[in-house]
Protein backbone atom coordinates (compact mmCIF):
# COMPACT_ATOMS: atom_id res chain seq x y z
CA UNK A 1 0.00 0.00 0.00
CA UNK A 2 1.25 3.41 -1.10
CA UNK A 3 2.28 6.30 1.55
CA UNK A 4 -0.65 8.75 1.64
CA UNK A 5 1.08 12.13 1.93
CA UNK A 6 0.19 15.54 3.48
CA UNK A 7 -1.08 18.37 1.45
CA UNK A 8 -1.58 22.09 3.07
CA UNK A 9 -3.86 24.65 1.41
CA UNK A 10 -4.72 28.17 2.68
CA UNK A 11 -7.15 31.08 1.33
CA UNK A 12 -8.98 33.86 3.04
CA UNK A 13 -12.23 33.64 5.38
CA UNK A 14 -14.12 35.35 7.21
CA UNK A 15 -13.50 34.57 11.02
CA UNK A 16 -16.41 35.31 13.60
CA UNK A 17 -16.60 35.51 17.26
CA UNK A 18 -20.14 34.40 17.87
CA UNK A 19 -21.81 36.80 19.55
CA UNK A 20 -24.83 35.94 22.82
CA UNK A 21 -27.24 38.21 24.22
CA UNK A 22 -24.61 39.21 27.33
CA UNK A 23 -21.70 39.47 25.56
CA UNK A 24 -19.32 38.01 23.11
CA UNK A 25 -18.86 34.56 23.43
CA UNK A 26 -15.90 32.09 23.13
CA UNK A 27 -16.93 30.85 19.96
CA UNK A 28 -14.98 31.35 17.26
CA UNK A 29 -16.33 29.94 13.88
CA UNK A 30 -15.61 30.39 9.94
CA UNK A 31 -15.13 28.02 7.10
CA UNK A 32 -11.72 25.62 6.75
CA UNK A 33 -12.56 24.30 3.33
CA UNK A 34 -14.85 26.19 0.73
CA UNK A 35 -16.06 23.80 -2.06
CA UNK A 36 -16.41 24.91 -6.16
CA UNK A 37 -14.08 28.08 -5.15
CA UNK A 38 -11.12 27.89 -7.76
CA UNK A 39 -7.74 28.58 -5.81
CA UNK A 40 -4.83 31.11 -7.12
CA UNK A 41 -1.88 29.77 -9.47
CA UNK A 42 -0.11 27.24 -7.17
CA UNK A 43 1.66 25.85 -9.99
CA UNK A 44 -2.58 24.63 -11.03
CA UNK A 45 -5.31 26.06 -10.11
CA UNK A 46 -7.16 24.13 -7.80
CA UNK A 47 -11.02 23.35 -6.61
CA UNK A 48 -12.26 21.61 -3.76
CA UNK A 49 -15.69 19.31 -5.42
CA UNK A 50 -18.50 18.73 -2.49
CA UNK A 51 -17.79 15.22 -2.71
CA UNK A 52 -14.56 15.65 -1.27
CA UNK A 53 -15.28 15.94 2.01
CA UNK A 54 -17.93 13.44 3.27
CA UNK A 55 -19.16 12.70 7.11
CA UNK A 56 -17.45 9.31 6.62
CA UNK A 57 -14.30 11.64 6.38
CA UNK A 58 -14.95 13.71 9.51
CA UNK A 59 -15.45 10.39 11.76
CA UNK A 60 -12.54 8.69 10.32
CA UNK A 61 -10.11 11.59 10.92
CA UNK A 62 -8.54 12.92 13.77
CA UNK A 63 -8.84 16.94 13.38
CA UNK A 64 -7.14 19.32 15.50
CA UNK A 65 -7.49 23.01 14.89
CA UNK A 66 -4.46 24.83 15.44
CA UNK A 67 -2.22 28.15 14.96
CA UNK A 68 0.11 28.02 11.69
CA UNK A 69 -0.30 23.86 11.33
CA UNK A 70 1.71 23.84 14.97
CA UNK A 71 -0.49 20.78 16.62
CA UNK A 72 1.70 20.86 20.40
CA UNK A 73 -0.66 23.85 21.10
CA UNK A 74 -3.64 23.36 19.43
CA UNK A 75 -7.10 25.18 20.23
CA UNK A 76 -9.26 22.21 19.96
CA UNK A 77 -10.03 19.00 18.80
CA UNK A 78 -12.11 15.89 16.46
CA UNK A 79 -11.33 13.06 17.37
CA UNK A 80 -13.27 10.55 14.63
CA UNK A 81 -16.08 12.96 14.70
CA UNK A 82 -16.69 13.72 18.21
CA UNK A 83 -14.42 16.69 20.38
CA UNK A 84 -14.62 20.09 21.13
CA UNK A 85 -14.30 21.09 17.83
CA UNK A 86 -17.45 21.25 15.55
CA UNK A 87 -17.20 20.24 12.31
CA UNK A 88 -20.37 20.96 10.19
CA UNK A 89 -20.62 20.01 6.01
CA UNK A 90 -22.76 22.54 4.23
CA UNK A 91 -23.35 22.86 0.87
CA UNK A 92 -20.83 26.04 -0.21
CA UNK A 93 -17.76 23.84 2.60
CA UNK A 94 -16.94 22.56 5.81
CA UNK A 95 -18.01 25.18 8.36
CA UNK A 96 -16.30 24.87 11.76
CA UNK A 97 -17.12 26.14 15.72
CA UNK A 98 -15.03 25.71 18.78
CA UNK A 99 -14.70 27.37 22.34
CA UNK A 100 -11.21 28.96 22.62
CA UNK A 101 -9.39 28.03 25.75
CA UNK A 102 -9.27 30.36 28.21
CA UNK A 103 -5.70 30.08 28.00
CA UNK A 104 -3.07 32.76 27.78
CA UNK A 105 -2.23 31.05 23.78
CA UNK A 106 -6.42 30.80 23.20
CA UNK A 107 -6.65 34.62 24.78
CA UNK A 108 -4.31 35.76 22.01
CA UNK A 109 -5.71 34.23 19.37
CA UNK A 110 -9.13 35.18 20.27
CA UNK A 111 -7.44 39.24 20.67
CA UNK A 112 -5.93 38.92 16.72
CA UNK A 113 -9.52 37.61 15.66
CA UNK A 114 -11.19 40.35 17.30
CA UNK A 115 -8.62 42.81 16.00
CA UNK A 116 -9.49 41.26 12.66
CA UNK A 117 -5.60 40.44 12.52
CA UNK A 118 -6.31 36.78 11.48
CA UNK A 119 -8.76 36.20 8.52
CA UNK A 120 -7.08 33.56 6.69
CA UNK A 121 -7.62 29.42 7.64
CA UNK A 122 -5.61 26.37 6.11
CA UNK A 123 -6.18 22.81 6.11
CA UNK A 124 -3.98 19.94 5.82
CA UNK A 125 -5.53 16.33 4.13
CA UNK A 126 -4.73 13.41 2.07
CA UNK A 127 -6.24 11.26 -0.93
CA UNK A 128 -5.56 7.90 -1.25
CA UNK A 129 -3.10 6.94 -3.69
CA UNK A 130 -4.40 4.47 -5.19
CA UNK A 131 -7.74 5.87 -5.52
CA UNK A 132 -7.85 6.53 -9.16
CA UNK A 133 -10.93 9.08 -9.36
CA UNK A 134 -9.44 10.66 -5.63
CA UNK A 135 -8.44 14.30 -8.29
CA UNK A 136 -9.03 14.69 -12.15
CA UNK A 137 -6.50 16.84 -13.66
CA UNK A 138 -6.96 18.44 -17.16
CA UNK A 139 -5.07 21.31 -19.60
CA UNK A 140 -7.71 23.77 -20.36
CA UNK A 141 -7.46 24.94 -24.14
CA UNK A 142 -5.92 28.54 -23.00
CA UNK A 143 -3.13 26.13 -21.61
CA UNK A 144 -4.28 26.40 -17.89
CA UNK A 145 -3.41 22.93 -15.67
CA UNK A 146 -6.54 22.40 -13.35
CA UNK A 147 -7.31 19.90 -10.95
CA UNK A 148 -10.15 18.98 -9.07
CA UNK A 149 -9.93 17.20 -6.07
CA UNK A 150 -12.61 14.49 -5.85
CA UNK A 151 -12.08 12.48 -2.69
CA UNK A 152 -10.09 13.17 0.29
CA UNK A 153 -9.48 10.21 2.49
CA UNK A 154 -8.01 11.61 5.76
CA UNK A 155 -8.35 15.39 6.96
CA UNK A 156 -5.54 16.04 9.62
CA UNK A 157 -6.07 19.66 10.84
CA UNK A 158 -7.93 22.87 10.39
CA UNK A 159 -5.41 25.59 10.65
CA UNK A 160 -5.88 29.21 11.67
CA UNK A 161 -2.87 31.42 9.70
CA UNK A 162 -1.32 34.57 9.52
CA UNK A 163 -0.93 34.29 5.61
CA UNK A 164 -2.72 31.87 3.15
CA UNK A 165 -5.25 33.65 0.17
CA UNK A 166 -5.30 30.05 -0.75
CA UNK A 167 -1.73 30.01 -2.06
CA UNK A 168 0.24 28.37 0.94
CA UNK A 169 1.00 24.59 -0.68
CA UNK A 170 2.40 21.37 0.23
CA UNK A 171 2.81 19.84 -3.08
CA UNK A 172 2.44 16.18 -3.40
CA UNK A 173 4.63 14.09 -5.51
CA UNK A 174 1.01 12.30 -7.14
CA UNK A 175 0.75 16.26 -8.21
CA UNK A 176 3.88 16.53 -9.58
CA UNK A 177 3.85 13.43 -11.16
CA UNK A 178 0.23 14.53 -13.13
CA UNK A 179 1.59 17.59 -14.04
CA UNK A 180 4.46 16.19 -15.68
CA UNK A 181 2.85 13.72 -17.41
CA UNK A 182 0.20 16.58 -18.76
CA UNK A 183 3.46 17.99 -20.24
CA UNK A 184 4.66 15.20 -22.18
CA UNK A 185 1.29 14.73 -23.48
CA UNK A 186 0.95 18.16 -24.23
CA UNK A 187 4.09 17.90 -25.76
CA UNK A 188 3.57 14.14 -27.77
CA UNK A 189 0.55 16.13 -28.91
CA UNK A 190 2.74 19.37 -30.20
CA UNK A 191 4.69 17.82 -31.95
CA UNK A 192 2.44 14.94 -33.97
CA UNK A 193 0.91 18.38 -35.34
CA UNK A 194 3.84 19.41 -36.17
CA UNK A 195 4.70 15.64 -37.63
CA UNK A 196 1.27 16.05 -39.58
CA UNK A 197 2.41 19.56 -41.00
CA UNK A 198 6.00 18.30 -42.14
CA UNK A 199 4.29 15.57 -44.00
CA UNK A 200 1.71 17.86 -45.76
CA UNK A 201 4.06 20.42 -46.97
CA UNK A 202 6.30 16.97 -48.27
CA UNK A 203 3.26 15.69 -49.94
CA UNK A 204 2.73 19.85 -51.39
CA UNK A 205 6.63 19.77 -52.03
CA UNK A 206 6.25 16.28 -54.67
CA UNK A 207 3.01 17.65 -55.99
CA UNK A 208 4.59 20.65 -57.51
CA UNK A 209 7.84 19.05 -58.38
CA UNK A 210 5.52 16.56 -60.32
CA UNK A 211 3.70 19.50 -61.99
CA UNK A 212 7.22 21.17 -62.97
Amino acid sequence: MKKMEKEIRSFKTNLELRNNDENTSRHICGYAVRFNEPSRYIGWYETIAPTAITDETLRSSDIFMTFDHHEDNFLARSRFGEGTLNLELREDGLYFDFECPDTAFGNDIMSKVQRGELDECSFAFSIDPEDNTADTWCREADGRTCRTINHIARLYDCSIVRTGAYGTTSVSKRAQDKIEQLDAEVLASLQERIDDMNNIEAQFADVTTEEE
